[in-house]
């Protein structure tokens, strides 16, 4: 059933896909847990661009570490945390609470020791087997939302269910061959995989830009052009900012 939508997918995604989509996605962090964590969080709430200069912070505040031992990071605390995240991103908060970032990133930290995971090794191989149970988790930390953990997973080069936004794209793609299709989760994913393959790419970039099309606010990975810094002037230009960082590293 889901191999025959593919055809009538990628027809339908022709008119949304934006020109250079196949090369907007971040590679992300697949062998470095610490920093996948820590991206994931941001880019739930931050454009690809600043969530670079985050990760630069971070690398220049540490430039002898790892970042692949989640068990260490917290074991050193939130104060440490905060410190590496440097003033302008330790001392932001969450949009719509008083909770600093580096707070809700270490007690997502925890959550996810908590649950088995000790590094990049680890993710993978709880996520493939608990990947809702983990998404549920870190969504018990004050300050994360539904879209972290498919934030995180991005980040991390590790599958997961896609997100409403996606699933929104999806049949919104499929609405002129199939108006009455209603998919699950998983079939999605089943599709996307399979859209991707005959696309000459990955899922993981598909959805990246199928998210970008839905809007900031749809999806776990916000548009650049749209999004901004809630605790940055707000007559400052975000993008701006980012070109002054050096490029996040790859």
């Amino acid at each position: 059933m889901v191999e025959s939508l593919v055809p009538s997918l990628r027809t339908g995604l022709a008119s949304m896909l934006e020109p250079g989509w196949r090369d907007a996605a971040p590679w992300g962090y697949p062998r470095h847990s610490e920093l996948a964590l820590i991206a994931g969080v941001f880019g739930t709430q931050l454009s690809a661009p600043l969530v670079g200069t985050v990760v630069d912070t971070v690398l220049r505040n540490r430039p002898e570490r790892d970042f692949d031992d989640l068990v260490d990071l917290v074991e050193r605390g939130p104060i440490w945390l905060r410190h590496i995240l440097g003033e302008r991103w330790g001392d932001s908060t969450v949009p719509g609470t008083s909770r600093l970032r580096s707070d809700v990133i270490y007690e997502a930290a925890a959550a996810l020791v908590e649950s088995g995971v000790e590094d990049a090794v680890s993710l993978s191989k709880v996520a493939r087997q608990h990947t809702e149970a983990l998404g549920e988790r870190l969504q018990d930390v004050e300050g994360l939302g539904p879209g972290t953990w498919a934030s995180i997973s991005f980040m991390a080069h590790i599958p997961a269910l896609p997100g409403h936004s996606v699933m929104r794209m999806v049949h919104q793609a499929l609405a002129h061959d199939f108006p009455e299709a209603e998919l699950e989760p998983a079939e999605v994913a089943d599709l996307l995989s399979l859209a991707a393959e005959r696309m000459a790419t990955h899922e993981r970039v598909l959805s990246y830009a199928l998210s970008r099309h839905a809007g900031p606010s749809k999806g776990p990975f916000p548009d650049p052009d749209a999004d901004a810094d809630p605790d940055a002037d707000p007559d400052a230009d975000p993008d701006a900012d980012a070109e002054s960082e050096q490029d996040p590293p790859q």
